[in-house]
C-alpha cells in the first residue's frame, strides 16, 4: 500500500481508528491484514501487509533478516548543503525516548547510505537506503547532520508543512536479495517520489 503522510500504520493507543491506514483496508476489503513492517506517522510511502498469518511470519523474517531494500526520499533544510551526488554512510547508536531518538552508548547500532541529489529553492533532496530500521533513523540522522526534514518540528526543522507530515517518504522496496519463496512478489515494488506526489 501507499500510506499517506500523517496515518497511521495501525492503530495505536488512544488513536482513533479512522486514522489507521490497517483499520481502512480492513473495512474497506471485508478481511483481516498483518503489518510486516511500518512508517512513522507523518510519514509517506510504501508499506508492506500480508494477507494471512504464514505470509506475514515469512515477511518478517525478511526484514528481521534484513533481506529487503529500503530507499527513501527525503527533502530537507540546511545551511552548507554538500556538493550534488556526494554520498555518504552515517552510523550511531541510537535509543528511542518517549518522543525522539538520541544517541547513545548502548543504543541499538542505526546505519544509513545517503545520497544528495542536489538543492532547489534552499530545499535539500536526499536518497536514503537504511540498512537497518531503528525508529526515528533517518529523522535523527538527518537532524543529527544539520539537515533535518521539512517539516519535522521534534527534530528541529523549522520549514511548516500540513500538520502531521514530514517529507520523507518510502520510494522502492527491493526483495532481490529475498531466497525462496517470496509470496507472489516482484523483485521491487516502488512508488513516485515526493515532487510527483504532491502533484498529483
Amino acid at each position: 500500500m501507499d500510506k499517506p503522510a500523517g496515518w497511521l500504520s495501525v492503530a495505536g493507543r488512544g488513536a482513533k481508528p479512522t486514522d489507521c491506514l490497517l483499520h481502512h483496508m480492513t473495512q474497506a476489503r471485508g478481511t483481516q491484514f498483518w503489518p510486516v513492517h511500518r512508517l512513522d506517522q507523518p510519514v509517506s510511502g510504501l508499506i508492506l501487509y500480508a494477507k494471512n498469518a504464514a505470509a506475514h511470519r515469512l515477511g518478517n523474517s525478511w526484514f528481521e533478516g534484513r533481506h529487503v531494500g529500503k530507499t527513501y526520499e527525503a527533502w530537507s533544510e540546511g545551511v552548507e548543503f554538500p556538493k550534488t551526488g556526494a554520498t555518504f554512510t552515517w552510523s550511531h547508536k541510537i535509543l528511542r525516548g518517549k518522543k525522539r531518538a538520541y544517541e547513545h552508548a548502548i543504543g541499538k547500532v542505526a546505519i544509513t547510505h545517503a545520497q544528495f541529489l542536489g538543492e532547489t529553492n534552499g530545499v535539500g533532496r536526499w536518497e536514503l537506503k537504511p540498512e537497518t530500521g531503528r525508529s526515528h533513523q533517518l529523522r535523527f540522522q538527518l537532524s543529527k547532520a544539520g539537515f533535518p526534514i521539512c517539516g519535522d518540528a521534534l527534530y528541529g526543522a523549522k520549514t511548516p508543512q500540513p500538520e502531521g507530515t514530514i517529507q520523507l517518504r518510502a520510494c522502492r522496496l527491493d526483495f532481490s536479495k529475498v531466497e525462496g519463496d517470496r509470496a507472489g512478489l516482484p523483485t521491487a515494488l516502488e512508488v513516485t517520489g515526493i515532487a510527483e506526489q504532491s502533484a498529483g
